[in-house]
């Protein structure tokens, strides 16, 4: 099966039945909406079990395979691996990214249909996995239903005054981070458009906006800083930041701003 069908039957799938079966549009019935249970595996690649992946500035994106001895150059090597495969509910797979400083060409934006996937850099010391993307792009981003939860990685943008986002969630999905940093974005950390974002143990800073929730979007911001950014938390259109246990420091305007039904609870 080629890569346009398999994206066409994922595309068209409606409901998960079990770890390996979809309920998907019968194709024997051009027009019609009847549906059909299908084993995923007749049809993608399916990831059943966890799987470690692999990330190093050493790697190459190209002759890469993402084990330990090949790694990938980025993030967007493991994803292109992961690209028309289905990974179960009870499957983590984690991307392991090694100390160093990436320099990208591209964003890092997560679009497969999964449950859950990680990145994992070094949560102890985050600055040690540094990713500095180049102008006019955006940082780390979930735009599907999904979970991606992300460790000890810090995410450096161009120029705040691009107004682009170091790490968001969109379309109701869910990003979950641990002990990162973002700095010099016009937004930090994002929730937006129905996504969810909980930030724990980060920071945001040199910013415009060092968190924001945005069009519905909801932000957690859970023991982390806010620091020399124009607005400390900003909450619009609808959007909902809970900050608890938040420091904020040397932002310009101020600590919290909210406009157009934005609700911003501090704890």
């Amino acid at each position: 099966m080629s890569n346009k069908q398999i994206n066409e039957l994922t595309e068209k799938s409606t409901t998960l039945v079990d770890d390996d079966l979809l309920l998907v549009y019968d194709s024997e019935e051009a027009g019609s909406e009847k549906t059909k249970k299908v084993a995923i595996s007749n049809y993608v690649a399916t990831i059943n079990s966890n799987l470690n992946l692999y990330v190093a500035t050493t790697g190459s994106d190209i002759t890469g395979d993402g084990s330990s001895g090949n790694p990938w150059a980025t993030p967007n090597g493991a994803l292109d691996y992961l690209n028309n495969k289905f990974i179960t509910p009870s499957s983590i797979v984690m991307i392991n990214i090694a100390d160093g400083t990436y320099n990208m060409t591209s964003s890092i934006n997560f679009r497969l249909q999964a449950q859950n996937i990680q990145f994992i850099g070094n949560s102890l010391t985050p600055a040690n996995v540094t990713f500095n993307f180049a102008t006019g792009l955006n940082g780390f981003a979930i735009s599907r239903p999904g979970y991606l939860y992300i460790t000890g990685i810090k995410a450096v943008g161009f120029a705040r005054a691009e107004f682009k986002s170091g790490m968001f969630s969109s379309s109701n999905s869910f990003l979950i981070l641990n002990n990162c940093i973002v700095d010099n974005f016009g937004v930090g950390i994002q929730g937006q458009v129905g996504g969810m974002t909980s930030a724990n143990n980060c920071t945001g800073n040199n910013c415009e906006f060092g968190a924001f929730a945005y069009s519905m979007g909801r932000v957690y911001f859970n023991g982390g800083t806010l620091s020399n950014s124009t607005w400390g938390a900003v909450a619009s259109q609808s959007g909902r930041l809970i900050s608890i246990s938040t420091t904020y420091s040397g932002n310009s305007n101020g600590t919290t701003f909210t406009s157009d039904g934005g609700i911003i609870d501090v704890v």
